[in-house]
């Protein structure tokens, strides 16, 4: 919507170079785009990418309710947590230093930060956000107008060549009840 997102390419074992190329321009007229090399890495570009933004807006929802249950008007609340975000975007793009070292920075032995992180570390946090593979058996998949479960690999199903889309062994895709003997269009 702001041009701010990142589309995730993977070239099929036909295109060309210069395919992806082009591909790639295309896609940066409305944000940044990056080629990975294995299909396989699509499931955490997109539990990574397509579920990130709704992670950092709980983020953001958590952050300013804490500051309306302390007595901070909501307005304040969600200016200084805005701001904290944007700011924090920043120097992880701008600083040359890891998440870690910046986290690090900001956080003074016994203070209220590490307090804070910890209750984060009790309540999962890493191993709930840091969890970002999809599960390719349940995760859905649109091809034109039709729904497609994905499956594992070795269970038989009609693979991406079969269907004419997405190359390479990674994406296998269970036939549809509603598609009688043809190939969606892609």
């Amino acid at each position: 919507l702001l041009g701010k997102g990142i589309a995730v390419i993977v070239r099929g074992h036909k295109a060309k170079p210069q395919d992806e190329k082009l591909t790639l321009a295309l896609f940066r007229g409305v944000g940044e785009a990056l080629a990975v090399k294995d299909e396989a890495l699509m499931d955490p570009v997109t539990g990574l990418s397509g579920s990130g933004p709704a992670y950092v807006y709980r983020f953001a929802e958590a952050l300013i309710a804490g500051g309306v249950q302390e007595g901070l008007p909501p307005a304040v609340a969600t200016c200084l947590t805005f701001q904290t975000i944007e700011g924090a975007v920043a120097m992880l793009k701008e600083a040359g230093k890891s998440p870690k070292e910046l986290r690090d920075m900001v956080t003074s032995p016994g203070g209220t930060t590490l307090a804070g992180l910890s209750r984060l570390d009790d309540g999962l946090w890493q191993s709930v956000v840091g969890h970002v593979r999809l599960d390719p058996r349940r995760h859905l998949t649109v091809v034109g107008d039709r729904t497609m479960r994905r499956v594992a690999p070795d269970s038989g199903a009609v693979g991406c060549k079969e269907w004419g889309c997405l190359e390479g062994e990674a994406a296998s895709f269970a036939k549809p009840r509603s598609l009688e003997g043809g190939h969606p269009h892609v």
